[in-house]
Formats: C-alpha cells, structure tokens, sequence
C-alpha cells in the first residue's frame, strides 16, 4: 500500500516475511520515481497487515494530504 504523507513524501506499508534487502529498496523506488515521474521521499515500513478501507476493500494508494 502506498501512503501520500505530503506532496513530497509516500510511505510504502509492506507485509513480507522479512524486510527487503537494501537493492530491492532502492530498485523499487526508482520504478516509482520512473512511474510517477516525481521524486517523492520514500520510506519503507513493515506492517504485519494492510487494513481495509470501511468498504472492505483494499486501497492500494491512500493521500493523508489534508487541504
């Protein structure tokens, strides 16, 4: 799940079994940078579980950006 922190920051919530190694971070960070054609500050944070939005769902991107 990719979480919007402010216009300049995404937090990526990952479940894995262990944390990424520090080239796996780095690589998936450049295919955002890539994708988005941005450069947001990163950061990686280990969840044990993604929550569900009220709807049940899964919201693979969430913007706490607040007006």
């Amino acid at each position: 799940q990719m979480v919007q922190k402010s216009l300049d920051e995404i937090e990526f919530r990952l479940v894995a079994r262990r944390p990424l190694e520090a080239a796996d971070e780095q690589r998936l960070a450049e295919f955002v940078e890539k994708r988005l054609g941005h450069r947001f500050r990163l950061r990686f944070t280990y969840v044990e579980e993604i929550k569900r939005a009220p709807s049940g769902k899964f919201e693979m991107f969430v913007s706490e950006i607040t007006s």
